[in-house]
């Protein structure tokens, strides 16, 4: 696995991994790489894989700098530079940033990871 391969993936293979993992895959961005897998590049609440009983949404507050400039989020840098800013993302600082949730259907909190390759099995989490 490369570096940026926590940042993008095909979406056939990120579809397998997240059905291997016990969850049904629901609604990605996707870039010229391919799918986003980190939280970063979603809004607040929106739901990339859902069980029966739980939900996985992105949450929270991302911080990046470029040239001195904080960014909020993805698309003001994607309008400033273009998607050519994507080419340098191991090299952003990185000052805050969004994880994935689980939630169950009543919006309790369950757990949280930053990226998919920490995503638990279904069962483990019993959703």
């Amino acid at each position: 696995m490369t570096k940026e391969e926590i940042f993008f993936m095909q979406e056939n293979v990120a579809k397998i991994i997240i059905e291997q993992l016990g969850w049904k895959s629901h609604k990605f961005i996707t870039f010229p790489k391919g799918i986003a897998l980190n939280p970063n590049f979603y809004p607040n609440n929106w739901c990339i894989a859902r069980s029966n009983k739980a939900t996985i949404v992105s949450q929270g507050y991302m911080i990046v700098l470029i040239d001195g400039k904080k960014y909020n989020k993805i698309t003001e840098m994607i309008e400033d530079f273009g998607e050519i800013i994507l080419e340098s993302i191991l090299d952003w600082e990185w000052v805050a940033t969004k994880e994935w949730v689980i939630r169950d259907n009543d919006g309790n909190w369950i757990k949280s990871f930053d990226n998919f390759y920490n995503c638990p099995f279904r069962t483990v989490v019993k959703c």
